[in-house]
């Protein structure tokens, strides 16, 4: 009796320890991140919106866009070199994208995608772990993405064949300034980031 009791404990018992041990490993992770890293301070402005107005030539012909960018904070990240930080994101308030995309298309397996960048979600931000000499530099020229299968390459487009068939080029890009945010540790205490840039000084940004 006592024998079988034994084998049953163990049927049960490695199984157990088998799903518990990675679990409890998880979590003394976890611990000793939070301790080690500490959790940035959140910001008091988690939203905010930024009017876009761009002018470009494509093929020949000129483009004028007017949108809103909205700025929004995404929680917490964590990464070997910088530890714990703010996440951002940007989007365009007439599709939800994170781009300007102004070329999608394919060409045998490969997806090919033509846009241009939004910007920097931690200067519109107000987010002092964006370098306070940051100067925001909007795009003379815009990117291009190939996608095969789970290979994804990002690059400038500036020459090569799609360059020469699309001919872009983008004339005036202004948005909105960057705000002013304030972040609060966990601890209560508050401070204040005033940024005194503006972007392009209020002016317009010509290519």
């Amino acid at each position: 009796m006592k024998k079988e009791l034994t084998r049953n404990i163990r049927y049960w018992l490695i199984p157990l320890l088998i799903l518990a041990v990675p679990a409890l490993l998880i979590v003394l992770f976890s611990r000793f991140v939070n301790s080690v890293y500490p959790e940035p301070p959140k910001p008091a402005v988690k939203y905010a919106e930024f009017p876009l107005h761009a002018v470009y030539i494509m093929n020949g012909q000129r483009h004028e866009l007017r949108d809103t960018i909205i700025g929004e904070y995404d929680g917490t990240g964590w990464n070997e070199g910088n530890g714990k930080f703010r996440k951002w994101k940007l989007t365009l308030k007439s599709s939800g994208a994170d781009r300007l995309t102004l070329v999608k298309t394919k060409e045998g397996d490969v997806e090919i995608e033509i846009f241009f960048s939004l910007g920097h979600a931690e200067y519109l931000m107000g987010d002092p772990d964006k370098d306070r000499n940051y100067k925001q530099n909007y795009p003379s020229s815009p990117l291009i993405s190939k996608k095969e299968g789970r290979m994804n390459s990002t690059s400038l487009f500036t020459s090569g064949e799609w360059s020469e068939k699309h001919n872009i080029r983008i004339l005036e890009w202004e948005t909105g300034p960057p705000i002013q945010n304030h972040f609060e540790a966990e601890n209560g205490d508050l401070f204040e980031i005033l940024l005194s840039r503006t972007m392009f000084n209020g002016g317009w940004s010509s290519y």
